[in-house]
């Protein structure tokens, strides 16, 4: 984590919904224009509803699942049957309507693109991930790159995934619904690279602290462990 990493908070921009979609178990995926927004893949914003009816927090933090030349800046969430006012006005958002994001800033992007990557998404984790991986098919970077996604119901975003790996014969993308069958693949990786790769977490904060401390504990340095933990 370094200092440059949050020189985006400094930068608000006006964006609109272009486009929404319901997915099964309450997931919801976002798509605004960009406005005059920049970002790494797989760094996350600060999004507020300039909205007087909004009740409580009136902001809350997403990862774009977007690269910037797709030419839109989508995310994902999940929005329960009784959610907050804030999900309640996201949710009831009709195109043309206005947002406001700080950012995208963050730690989460690819260091570089030789160097091997491990990326376990664990349900909504995999936005932050989907974008990275678009950037490595688009680059048509070498680097191994294998994405672990756990989700017990519905792999949210699959078809972007699907695509993304048929461009790129680097990329391998494995569907499990359980941490079980997660960490039997995580830890053939692991064996595989060791501390030779990087290796990306995204997800609930339980979940995520869960992964990073098995890969610690197969003497994986701090510095190739990449965490987003998602604070809902």
């Amino acid at each position: 984590m370094k200092i440059r990493d949050f020189s985006g908070l400094r930068k608000k921009t006006t964006i609109r919904l272009v486009k929404k979609q319901a997915f099964e178990d309450n997931q919801y995926v976002f798509e605004f224009d960009t406005g005059d927004a920049t970002w790494l893949p797989g760094q996350h914003g600060i999004f507020s509803i300039p909205n007087k009816h909004v009740e409580g927090k009136k902001w809350r933090a997403f990862s774009v699942a977007s690269t910037p030349e797709e030419g839109v800046i989508r995310i994902a969430t999940k929005i329960i049957d009784q959610p907050s006012s804030f999900k309640e006005r996201l949710r009831n958002l009709q195109e043309g309507e206005e947002v406001s994001v700080r950012g995208p800033f963050g730690w989460f992007y690819r260091q570089d693109n030789t160097t091997p990557m491990v990326m376990v998404a664990m349900g909504v984790g995999i936005t932050p991930i989907l974008s990275i991986v678009n950037q490595h098919a688009s680059d048509l970077a070498e680097a191994p790159l294998h994405v672990i996604y756990a989700a017990p119901v519905e792999h949210l975003l699959k078809d972007m995934l699907d695509e993304a790996a048929k461009k790129s014969m680097a990329i391998t993308v494995s569907y499990v619904s359980g941490a079980e069958e997660a960490e039997e693949l995580l830890d053939k990786d692991l064996a595989t690279y060791r501390d030779n790769a990087y290796y990306y977490i995204s997800g609930a904060p339980a979940p995520v602290a869960s992964v990073k401390n098995h890969i610690k504990g197969a003497g994986i340095s701090g510095s190739k462990i990449i965490a987003d933990a998602y604070m809902g």
